[in-house]
């Protein structure tokens, strides 16, 4: 092998790793951001046969992440958030929704329709 070659090899090695680098560190970056921004998640109503499905997803969201109330700022923090929310006041979300989140310590955003 000349010179030369090796050191085109040396300097290809360079910028693959350099990029290698980059791209980790961006990587690392973008998961820190995302994990600053809030994650809302709307429902409408929680029936008495989708309660099941409903407790699973509060069980893992209590697991994974930081319960927040819908206005609430989460800035600065390197938690994953999320607000739970329901876009109507039907009774069923009290009878259903509210105990499973209030025995997992989930905050819930309730919208009254005025």
């Amino acid at each position: 092998m000349t010179g030369g070659q090796n050191l085109a090899k040396r300097v290809a090695s360079l910028l693959i790793a350099g990029g290698f680098a980059a791209f980790s560190a961006l990587m690392r970056l973008l998961r820190l951001r995302a994990a600053r921004t809030p994650v809302v998640l709307t429902y409408h109503s929680v029936l008495k046969p989708d309660l099941p499905e409903f407790n699973w997803q509060m069980r893992y969201l209590a697991r994974t992440a930081i319960g927040v109330f819908a206005d609430e700022t989460t800035a600065g923090t390197s938690h994953r958030s999320v607000a739970v929310t329901f876009d109507d006041a039907f009774a069923h979300v009290f009878d259903w929704a509210l105990p499973v989140c209030a025995e997992l310590r989930l905050p819930v955003t309730v919208f009254v329709p005025t």
